[in-house]
């Protein structure tokens, strides 16, 4: 059962870091950091805080952040959580760059490209003292820093709608299945969930 429950979570995990570096369209950037309005009341999680990146140039290469890079701060570690998508700007960049499409072709076939002027990464700083009164310290501190566009808690969200099964437009569901999905019909092989409440599935989607 816990080896079930773990490949559930690595399938949502893209799903969920697509859904993060997609909503940052939204952003009103400026030339500097956005300043954000956060109270202790709201819900998010005491010990870590997301930081969205300034734009960086993928043909200089994306830096590697350690602790070490914010010695601002007490933190356990830091993770980049869009990852997998710099590696695709970075393959996206240098097909432009020289016309070689061949290892993307099924992304450009599949309209499946990164949008590459909006792009920016999001860092996860996790903190080593939890407080909510940390978080907020933690966020003012980052706003201060000239390569982070705007910093904010980790919220806390709950489940706001189902969506409706039918129809499923499977054939067009292009992150499940495919080599640029996360193959749920291989995890349905093992398991659907049907007749056990132990297994928990969420989904994140954004609509434009």
């Amino acid at each position: 059962m816990k080896k079930i429950k773990t490949i559930v979570i690595i399938f949502l995990l893209p799903i969920t870091i697509f859904c993060l570096s997609q909503c940052l369209h939204d952003i009103q950037e400026t030339s500097g950091t956005v300043h954000r309005s956060i109270v202790a009341e709201n819900n998010f999680a005491d010990n870590s805080v997301l930081v969205v990146l300034q734009k960086e140039d993928p043909k200089s290469g994306f830096r590697t952040y350690t602790t070490e890079d914010f010695s601002e701060l007490s933190l356990n570690k830091v993770l980049d959580i869009t990852a997998c998508m710099t590696e695709l700007v970075i393959k996206q960049t240098i097909a432009e760059r020289t016309g070689d499409w061949k290892e993307l072709k099924e992304y450009k076939e599949n309209a499946m490209l990164m949008n590459i002027e909006e792009f920016r990464r999001i860092l996860y700083l996790e903190l080593k003292e939890k407080s909510v009164e940390n978080v907020l310290d933690a966020i003012r501190k980052l706003e201060r820093r000239g390569d982070v566009l705007f910093a904010e808690p980790d919220n806390v969200l709950y489940l706001d709608a189902i969506p409706n099964p039918t129809p499923t437009y499977y054939t067009h569901q292009w992150g499940l299945h495919g080599n640029a999905g996360i193959r749920a019909p291989e995890a349905w092989d093992i398991t659907t969930g049907l007749g056990n409440s132990a297994v928990k599935v969420g989904v994140i989607d954004l609509i434009n």
